[in-house]
């Protein structure tokens, strides 16, 4: 694996499950939508925040959307990330109240950061997927950084060899696009 694309990977691995915590700080802003009652089967650390808010919606959606898609050995456990994360967060907001909003804010402005100007401008050269497709950088990032870490265990070489083949050959062509673009402006 190229240097660059290690350094890529990092930065995706670290900074997007970052800024989904945040968000689900923001989103838990809302506190609970309806009363739930205490769920003292579990232990305290997930029953403590468990809490019905936006966020609860959020990340039932994004763990129902990622088994949806069917590929369970990979969306199972992804899933799991994704509970802890929402769980983490709740209880971020409980333990800092107010001041979990500026930590939010500093991961966001961090995560974003890093992502766009590090990873995206400065490392790949390339504008983010942000802007070719809104679905695909919220919903979809984090469940592709979690086969970034699959991928680099050698977890499915030959899907792994497919998806390089065609994320090179659609890179060819946005390249090839760009050059063409720029000569026609000049």
């Amino acid at each position: 694996m190229p240097l660059l694309s290690f350094h890529l990977i990092v930065i995706h691995i670290v900074f997007v499950p970052l800024i989904l915590w945040a968000s689900f700080i923001w989103v838990g802003a809302s506190g609970p939508l309806f009363t739930m009652p205490k769920l003292s089967f579990l232990p305290a650390i997930i029953a403590d925040n468990l809490v019905p808010n936006v966020g609860f919606f959020v990340m039932l959606y994004y763990v129902a959307y990622y088994l949806y898609l069917g590929d369970y050995p990979v969306a199972v456990p992804y899933s799991c990330v994704i509970i802890a994360l929402f769980l983490d967060a709740n209880a971020h907001l409980r333990d800092y109240g107010a001041t979990a909003h500026w930590h939010a804010l500093i991961a966001q402005a961090v995560g974003w950061y890093v992502q766009v100007a590090v990873g995206h401008n400065m490392i790949e050269k390339r504008k983010p997927a942000l802007l070719d497709s809104l679905f695909d950088a919220i919903v979809m990032a984090p469940l592709f950084t979690f086969y970034e870490i699959l991928f680099m265990c050698g977890f499915r070489k030959d899907f792994k060899k497919k998806l390089d083949t065609r994320v090179g050959n659609k890179i060819v062509a946005m390249n090839r696009a760009q050059r063409e673009k720029a000569a026609g402006a000049a």
